[in-house]
């Protein structure tokens, strides 16, 4: 067990915009829950699954985040006029811990740590946030290896574990139980409508279990990777060095697929979902070629001149050369017009390329 002090929780956000491959919540709200459980004089401990012991407790263990993304404009004209009044503390705070709160009353048990849903700027955040208000800890893995649009993407569900009973809950002051669900798209489907309803955001208590069955049911290392690679991106902007070489240097497998400035940012809010695509042009060895991105709220699938090079489950990053950090698909379009940018690929988690893992996670199940 080991506590993380100030420079390490923004390294890890750092590195989590990356490998957040454009989405896994915003890092500024992430920021803003990192920053007010440091003012309340919490602590961030972080646990190994190396350090389980035989001889130690098998604590249970809660996966806990934000699920959502963009709605209509219609739902926007119900829920902005509340929402745009509201304390961060009631928009997201209270939620956060009443999903966890909700989820244990149901259970009759409380978790005694927490892991996040994806690696991601915001809900890796939300994670530490929920833990360190309850003086638990985090366990150092995820449960997707990157960021990923729903949240029946999930290696819970291929160690067989469900997403339910779960506990929804929105700054709306709605609650919902899901204590069972047909299957785990199902219980997607009901999630993300919920989130809907809400704005665009609910916060989702789920999988609580055993940490002896989260052993089979994660991927390991996640803090400490992000931690990494935010220090590399910390170190290279210090010494004015390439962010690419830096990427390269920590993630062995990576490789570059493009590089260039973006030229627009097609975006399409509804349904929960952002999609749209990120249209770069080449310079320097890729000049006179062009290159799109395809996302659902995450980068899924790269077009070398309109030809698939790269798609998920694999991680597709892009990094902003000038501000060495991950470009999210919620950024401001005009802000990003021109801003020059690396894409990197990374090969997912070996669980991702099984058959059971591509019947969950694919670039083909994702377009249907």
């Amino acid at each position: 067990m080991i506590c993380l002090d100030n420079k390490d929780l923004d390294n890890i956000l750092r590195g989590a915009q990356i490998l957040g491959c454009g989405g896994g919540g915003e890092i500024e709200w992430g920021k803003g829950l990192i920053e007010c459980a440091i003012k309340k004089g919490k602590s961030f401990k972080l646990l190994s699954i190396n350090d389980k012991n035989e001889d130690r407790e098998d604590p249970l263990i809660c996966i806990i985040g934000a699920v959502g993304g963009g709605v209509s404009d219609e739902i926007k004209r119900k829920t902005a006029p509340i929402l745009r009044n509201m304390s961060a503390e009631d928009r997201m705070e209270k939620p956060i811990l009443r999903a966890v709160e909700e989820l244990a009353a149901y259970k009759g048990q409380d978790p005694g740590g927490f892991i996040p849903t994806e690696i991601g700027a915001g809900n890796m955040a939300v994670t530490m946030f929920a833990a360190a208000m309850q003086d638990k800890f985090v366990l150092d893995g995820d449960c997707c290896g990157r960021a990923k649009p729903m949240i029946s993407i999930s290696t819970t569900g291929i160690a067989g574990i469900p997403q339910t009973p779960l506990a929804c809950i929105n700054a709306l002051g709605d609650v919902m139980i899901l204590k069972d669900a047909r299957n785990d798209i199902h219980a997607e489907d009901i999630c993300r409508s919920f989130a809907v309803v809400s704005g665009g955001t609910c916060y989702c208590a789920r999988c609580m279990q055993k940490l002896s069955r989260y052993v089979n049911a994660m991927i390991p290392g996640s803090f400490t990777r992000c931690l990494k690679l935010g220090n590399a991106m910390s170190k290279a902007r210090e010494s004015a060095d390439n962010p690419a070489s830096a990427l390269l240097e920590v993630e062995k497998d990576a490789k570059i697929l493009f590089r260039g400035e973006i030229i627009s940012h097609e975006k399409k809010y509804a349904g929960g979902f952002i999609t749209g695509m990120l249209k770069l042009k080449g310079n320097r060895e890729y000049k006179g070629h062009n290159y799109d991105v395809w996302f659902k709220n995450e980068f899924l699938a790269g077009f070398l001149d309109a030809r698939m090079n790269y798609k998920c489950p694999d991680l597709i990053c892009v990094i902003n050369e000038d501000e060495y950090r991950g470009v999210s698909n919620w950024d401001d379009f005009d802000e990003e017009t021109g801003a020059p940018v690396t894409v990197a690929g990374i090969p997912s988690h070996p669980i991702w390329k099984t058959e059971k893992g591509l019947e969950i996670f694919s670039y083909e199940r994702l377009r249907r």
